[in-house]
Formats: C-alpha cells, sequence, structure tokens
C-alpha cells in the first residue's frame, strides 16, 4: 500500500483488514468485518477474493463495461475453443 501510494498508481486505495489502525496511514478507506477478532483461514477469501471482484464488476459497469463480453471483437474470450457451453 505504501509503494503504491508513493508511485501514485491509483486514485483511491481501498485495503480490507481486520485491525484497521495497521493501514488507515496507508490507505484512503480501510474496511473492517467489525471485529479484530483473526479471521480463519477458510472465511479469508470472502473478504480477500469477493470484495476486489465485486468492485470491478460494479466499476466496470459504472463506466459503462461490459464485464461478461471484454472483447467484443473476439479476440479475448472467457470459452475455451471446441467446448460446448449448454
Amino acid at each position: 500500500m505504501r509503494e503504491v501510494g508513493s508511485k501514485q498508481l491509483v486514485r483511491t486505495r481501498v485495503a480490507v483488514a481486520t485491525d484497521p489502525d495497521s493501514l488507515e496511514a496507508h490507505a484512503d478507506f480501510v474496511l473492517t468485518p467489525g471485529t479484530k477478532e483473526p479471521i480463519p483461514d477458510l472465511c479469508r477469501p470472502v473478504l480477500d477474493v469477493i470484495f476486489g471482484q465485486l468492485l470491478g464488476l460494479f466499476a466496470s459497469i459504472q463506466f459503462g463495461l461490459k464485464p461478461d463480453d471484454p472483447s467484443p471483437s473476439g479476440a479475448i474470450s472467457r470459452v475455451v475453443k471446441n467446448v460446448d457451453i449448454y
């Protein structure tokens, strides 16, 4: 977070953490689950992955992009060739 901030690579830095005190100086926003208790590894994907995925989805929609069709020309495809999707 510190490096990204010093290089001014992004407009806004958002962190997800159980201990916001350790990141407040380096992030513009710190989201917490409301507890400082450690989160079990089994539950970490909810914090670590899903937040980022939803942020990307909603930002794409807000900017008029189509997340399910990243390349209208067909240059980029989510589908493996020769695989039928039913």
